[in-house]
């Protein structure tokens, strides 16, 4: 688990054990994306593990939305006999994975572009991108679909349709919103860093 208190209060309490799969399907669009931009070659396989990889993202932002099981998760943990200082802390890492890894992840997406000499397609992907993830992060709150439910068309298409009412339209604009202005913060501190070390490595 993501820390030692975290775990333990798993295994005094199973009801928590879901924040071991939410982890495990944060980390995997993660782990493919690190795979998916060392290659340098573009043939159908790397497609299809792209496709894997779009579907899978959403479960990265998505565990941010996991803040509303915090007051449940803390009460049992103390319920327990576990400390809710440790449970706070398990929370407090799982956000940090969740918006650190998206940002990871579009990190290598804009450093991919650059090296590709292809800049002028960043902000319409990294915008498309984080659309796209705020959509499936309301899907799976909302809707309660998961990343392999996309191969149910009708299901996904009634979905959609709830979609575009006023309500859903606004929380999934809030989503794009407080994640996309979150991950450019952060990687824009990052980026510019990494520059300046890079400009002071070359002298």
């Amino acid at each position: 688990m993501l820390v030692g208190g975290g775990f333990l209060h798993q295994l005094a309490a199973p009801g928590l054990r879901w924040m071991s799969v939410n982890v495990a399907l944060a980390v995997a669009p993660i782990a493919l994306a690190t795979i998916l931009f060392v290659v340098r070659g573009r043939g159908l396989l790397w497609w299809l593990g792209a496709g894997v990889f779009l579907l899978l993202l959403p479960n990265t932002p998505y565990i941010l939305t996991d803040v509303i099981h915090l007051r449940a998760s803390v009460a049992a943990a103390r319920a327990a006999g576990a400390s809710g200082i440790g449970m706070v802390a398990t929370f407090g890492a799982l956000f940090a994975l969740g918006i650190l890894g998206y940002t990871y992840v579009f990190a290598l997406l804009v450093a991919d572009l650059r090296r590709r000499r292809r800049p002028h397609f960043i902000w319409p992907v990294v915008i498309a991108t984080n659309l796209a993830c705020a959509l499936g992060v309301w899907l799976g709150r909302v809707q309660r679909l998961n990343s392999w439910d996309a191969a149910d068309p009708v299901t996904m298409a009634g979905a959609l349709r709830e979609a575009i009412t006023p309500r859903a339209a606004a929380a999934i604009g809030l989503v794009f919103v407080v994640v996309g202005a979150a991950t450019l913060l952060i990687f824009g501190l990052t980026d510019r860093a990494a520059r300046r070390v890079g400009r002071v490595a070359d002298r």
